[in-house]
């Protein structure tokens, strides 16, 4: 062997031996194993998975409750109808129940699934957007409503969110009475994704 091959094979040991001494000691992790504001990823207890899940139920709530008298005054389309719609959560995060279940996958080890009790306000559906923002009689529908999570890179993912009513009453005379007509729509998932909307537009709904 000649000189500089000896020389460059030397050198190579040299530097893998440093850089595998410096990672021992604390040198820099694996960008794969690291999160986004740098911080290396570990495991989360129970406590911690469900103190997590509560966290990000609590953000919806309060953005709910901010956006509410905006989404009280918005008028909203849904082919081939107008109408106004909000919600509030009455319990709040202390009326949430949870329910985490492990699986197999190394990728989403966690799902959970949360429901949270829910009252949907809505007016009539009008082929007219300014009847809608005329109508300020709106129906109430009590219920519950479930989100579905999934657990992905130590984060709680929303995948899905549907709304039962199990109640509508209407205002008069100063109190909520039951009605037969249901005005507001229940179940209420979220919109589809593109597979689905490709398919209902084949086969109808």
């Amino acid at each position: 062997m000649s000189i500089s091959l000896r020389f460059g094979a030397i050198v190579l040991i040299a530097v893998t031996l440093v850089s595998c001494q410096h990672f021992r000691r604390g040198g820099p992790v694996p960008e794969e194993l690291t999160q986004a504001d740098g911080a290396v990823r570990q495991p989360l207890s129970p406590d911690e998975l469900e103190s997590a899940l509560l966290e990000r139920v609590r953000t919806h709530i309060e953005a709910a409750h901010e956006a509410q008298e905006e989404r009280r005054r918005q008028v909203r389309y849904q082919r081939p109808f107008y109408f106004r719609e909000y919600a509030e959560y009455p319990e709040g995060v202390g009326g949430v129940t949870t329910r985490i279940e492990p699986t197999d996958s190394r990728i989403t080890p966690y799902t959970a699934t949360v429901e949270i009790p829910r009252t949907r306000f809505s007016t009539r559906m009008y082929r007219s957007a300014e009847a809608a923002r005329q109508d300020s009689n709106f129906f109430r529908s009590l219920g519950v409503e479930r989100h579905s999570y999934e657990l992905r890179n130590n984060r709680w993912v929303k995948t899905g969110r549907l709304f039962v009513a199990e109640r509508t009453e209407e205002y008069v005379d100063g109190q909520w009475r039951p009605v037969q007509e249901v005005a507001a729509r229940s179940p209420e998932p979220e919109p589809p994704g593109w597979l689905r909307r490709t398919w209902n537009t084949i086969v109808g709904p």
